[in-house]
């Protein structure tokens, strides 16, 4: 009997050799549209400490961990990915959320250069921003 792809690199021991770790794709759940899942990621930047740098934001003080710079009509600048992260520490960290493969001129190329991720569900995007926060992430 021969193992799917997903089952052997869930179980690299019943093959006696190493392989790369699963890569979680999107599913249903997170893919309903891209504007949901931005909403998703933007709250959860929030409960983790981050603040949008607003007017309002600004005067409240330092965020926790750093800035979230969104901006609504990327689609006519495609050269800034969905959400920009800037850290306390002078890092930065752009996050580019796609439910579908549809990409803007540019956009693959920012992501190769980085520091820029790729995520398409929340789960990625919580294990990217997560992996940046503790400097593993680019």
């Amino acid at each position: 009997m021969r193992m799917s792809r997903d089952v052997a690199r869930l179980n690299p021991h019943l093959l006696g050799t190493s392989i790369e770790p699963f890569q979680p794709g999107p599913t249903k759940a997170d893919a309903k549209n891209e504007k949901a899942l931005q909403e998703q990621v933007e709250n959860m930047l929030g409960l983790m400490g981050f603040k949008r740098r607003t007017p309002d934001e600004l005067e409240a003080g330092p965020p926790k961990f750093g800035w979230v710079i969104h901006l609504h009509v990327t689609k006519r600048n495609p050269i800034l990915l969905d959400i920009l992260l800037l850290g306390l520490d002078g890092r930065y960290l752009e996050l580019e959320l796609k439910t579908r493969n549809r990409w803007q001129r540019g956009q693959k190329e920012i992501i190769a250069q980085g520091p820029a991720v790729l995520a398409h569900t929340f789960a990625e995007a919580n294990l990217r921003v997560m992996e940046w926060l503790e400097g593993e992430g680019q």
